[in-house]
């Protein structure tokens, strides 16, 4: 939802999963550069506790971002569908061939649609 206007707590919420995201990013090479037993607890302490946090926030954030089964076509179907084509790709075709285009505009609607 880039578009529309976020409020000011799912804005500070995404703020600190980036801010925890680049400490666990930095955390591999904070453990490698650890001069002592002491610091690499310490890194290691921070590892964790940036993980944790970023864990709470998911799990308690809203849920209307992620996608739901029912909005989801079911992959087995989707699979078989596409194989009841016929071949997509061929070696031989060329790239503006309007056989191919077809195809996955075809391909492209059966994804879109709601449940298959």
């Amino acid at each position: 939802m880039p578009l529309e206007r976020k409020g000011f707590a799912e804005l500070l919420r995404e703020i600190a999963m980036v801010v925890l995201g680049l400490i666990l990013a930095v955390v591999p090479l904070a453990l490698w550069l650890a001069w002592s037993e002491t610091a690499f607890y310490s890194v290691l302490a921070v590892g964790a506790v940036a993980m944790g946090l970023i864990l709470a926030l998911i799990s308690f954030g809203p849920d209307d971002d992620r996608p739901t089964r029912t909005t989801m076509v079911s992959a087995p179907e989707l699979i078989a569908e596409i194989q009841q084509l016929a071949p997509i790709t061929d070696h031989h075709r060329r790239l503006g061939d309007p056989r191919l285009a077809k195809m996955l505009a075809v391909i492209r609607a059966m994804m879109r649609r709601p449940d298959a």
